[in-house]
């Protein structure tokens, strides 16, 4: 019992119960039908032989009731009311039969099937192992839809009729001279029809099999010769490819032509780029400079839509952190030197460009934003690809703990300079490392006293040696030139006393041929490269709540300090652990150095200043509204022989000079 597929036995027993009552019965009946049969038999031991017993059954069953159909289809041909008998010149041309009211009768699914046996009974071949079952071969062939073959089906179940029609007519003695000729026309075209059904499923599986081996074939000699596919433009899904597949690069370039004077996001918490080109600029640029030929719609699909959550958002499938800047109130505010600015910082990158990665250290300064402390330190969420299965327990209260319990991020990050740029702009690039000081608000503050000192430990560090010193003469040192790229804050802005005196102390100290100081007009400082810096740091705060009280409370009841050692203790061990997480952060695969620096610490040393008297700084500095540039002279007995720099730069005529 155990070798007996009772599934099958039952959907046979089902399948030929469903032929035999298909028209008399309803779906419901015959499920009914066959489950009572199938519970009297189905315990019994030659359960399999019942089954093949009653199937027999069911199919005379059906073949007298087809016999049945044919005869009541004589009987009306001989009444008149359901074949009109034609002449004999109109009977040869009739196709299909036609009532009295001109209305087609459609062959069922019953006179299908019999005129699928009636080909096997009438003129089928004698052999059995070479006949071919027209209904069994289709379904064992066919796997797409076979228009000719279905035409040429219902053309022989209508023609087969009528010979079946013809020949009871026959044997009855009712056929006259043009029924028998008829009868012979009909028959051979019968037999004609067979062939061609017969021919086109052979054909159907030949071409089936060569196409089961060709495909193999094919894939093995795409695997061998990777060119070969894409000469016969083989791909791997169906449908029309995009255009990334065939044109790579697009959204490389797309990024290129939006960095280059664009601005970073409003808040600097998304890694988005707001470029100051419109959309037709964008199209222009791609099919002019890179030969790009897109569409105003498909360049913007590849850019981050308004909104995501739209249903126009959601086709921006593959795009570029790019986002157009829309017409709202929150755009930067335009200043009337904005422009003049801008293009002096574009002359000192083309010159750090035309120098070369060897001779120019390029940092791009700001302060983030103060972090507080006993707050999440970043209120907006970012995207989350885990699903976490703790609780985040955040406090119950959104205000400071106690005035002034932040920490003061001072953020520098280097400009890696390509080589060869050959005075390009777009050489300067928004990768490099990152050094971030972070400092108590309370005890300390951001002064150009503290930046001096920040810069000092930069070239300190072994890290950064690759981007600040070089090998001359067979010794490494810091590298002539330095352009500092600052936001114009009082504590940063090349106009002030301080700012110009700690830049002379730099150009002394590191003997350098050149420094140049530069900011953008106020209200334009999201177009430094450090604002790109800011979103992955502030990506890595989400949710972290650094502690007030590791070491102890030392507030009273009235948030007021009481303790306040304890309270420099606190503000260490909160500004270690801000350190610590920042220190494990990579932005665009480069490292990141933070390191909380100590109140009594902050500053420079006062003592090791070194300053230089009105005469020299005459003839060395060179002051303006947004930039400080302190050069060489060419007289050997000020500054020092050997290879240096003599620059006489200006902004509007971007000349410079070298000489040894």
């Amino acid at each position: 019992m155990s070798s007996i597929n009772r599934g099958k036995l039952y959907k046979d027993l089902f399948c030929a119960y469903s032929k035999a009552y298909s028209e008399t019965k309803s779906k419901q009946s015959i499920q009914d039908n066959v489950n009572n049969i199938w519970s009297n038999i189905k315990n019994d031991s030659n359960v399999a032989s019942l089954i093949e017993a009653r199937i027999s059954e069911l199919n005379k069953i059906k073949a007298r009731k087809q016999v049945s159909l044919h005869t009541l289809r004589l009987r009306a041909s001989e009444k008149g009311n359901f074949f009109s008998v034609k002449a004999p010149e109109e009977s040869t041309n009739r196709s299909s039969p036609v009532v009295e009211n001109e209305e087609i009768v459609h062959p069922t699914t019953s006179q299908k099937t019999a005129a699928s046996n009636v080909i096997e009974e009438e003129g089928a071949p004698s052999n059995k192992e070479t006949q071919i079952d027209v209904t069994d071969q289709v379904q064992s062939v066919k796997a797409n839809p076979t228009p000719a073959q279905c035409s040429i089906k219902s053309e022989i179940v209508v023609l087969l009729s009528d010979v079946k029609a013809l020949k009871m007519r026959r044997d009855c003695g009712l056929l006259t001279e043009n029924m028998e000729s008829e009868l012979k026309l009909k028959t051979k075209n019968l037999e004609a029809l067979r062939k061609r059904l017969k021919k086109k499923e052979r054909d159907m599986i030949r071409h089936r099999k060569r196409r089961l081996r060709k495909k193999p074939s094919l894939e093995n000699a795409c695997e061998n010769n990777p060119d070969l596919k894409k000469k016969l433009s083989i791909r791997g899904k169906v449908g029309r490819p995009r255009i990334e597949e065939d044109q790579p690069y697009l959204l490389k370039a797309i990024i290129d032509l939006a960095m280059h004077g664009s601005a970073a996001h409003e808040r600097r918490r998304d890694d988005s780029i707001r470029t100051v080109k419109t959309l037709d600029d964008l199209v222009t640029k791609l099919r002019e400079d890179y030969g790009y030929n897109l569409s105003r719609s498909a360049t913007y699909l590849r850019l981050l839509p308004k909104r995501a959550n739209s249903t126009e958002g959601k086709r921006h499938v593959n795009s570029v952190p790019v986002k157009l800047i829309r017409p709202d109130n929150d755009l930067h505010k335009d200043h009337m030197d904005g422009r003049f600015a801008k293009t002096t910082i574009s002359h000192i990158d083309s010159m750090a460009s035309l120098l070369g990665p060897n001779e120019v250290t390029y940092i791009s300064q700001d302060d983030k934003a103060k972090v507080a402390i006993g707050l999440p330190a970043a209120s907006k969420q970012a995207p989350l690809l885990m699903h976490m299965e703790y609780r985040v327990k955040l406090p119950d209260h959104d205000f400071v703990i106690a005035k002034g319990h932040k920490l003061t991020p001072s953020v520098y990050g280097f400009c890696q300079i390509k080589a060869n740029g050959g005075g390009d702009a777009s050489a300067i690039s928004y990768s490099g490392p990152t050094f971030v000081a972070i400092r108590s608000s309370k005890h300390s503050s951001s002064t150009a006293f503290s930046h001096a000192r920040d810069l000092e430990q930069i070239y300190e560090k072994s890290e950064f040696s690759e981007f600040t010193h070089t090998t001359i003469g067979g010794k490494l040192k810091p590298k002539p030139v330095l352009v500092c790229i600052v936001d114009g804050g009082p504590d940063e802005n090349p106009r002030y006393e301080k700012v110009i005196s700690m830049a002379v102390h730099h150009f002394v100290q590191l003997d350098l041929d050149a420094i140049m100081i530069a900011c953008n007009a106020p209200g334009r400082s999201a177009f430094n490269r450090i604002e790109r810096r800011m979103a992955p740091l502030s990506r890595a705060l989400t949710g972290l709540i650094l502690p007030h009280d590791h070491y102890g409370t030392h507030l009273n009841s009235q948030g007021q300090t009481v303790d306040i050692e304890l309270e420099k203790q606190n503000f260490s061990y909160a500004g270690k652990a801000l350190a610590e997480v920042w220190s494990d952060t990579l932005i665009d695969g480069h490292l990141t150095v933070a390191e909380y620096i100590k109140p009594e610490q902050s500053d420079i040393d006062q003592a090791s200043i070194i300053s230089k008297d009105e005469k020299w700084c005459s003839r060395h500095v060179h002051q303006s509204q947004y930039l400080l540039q302190i050069l060489k002279c060419s007289d050997n007995r000020c500054c020092n022989q050997g290879v240096v720099l003599c620059f006489d730069f200006c902004p509007r005529t971007a000349c410079h000079h070298r000489r040894l």
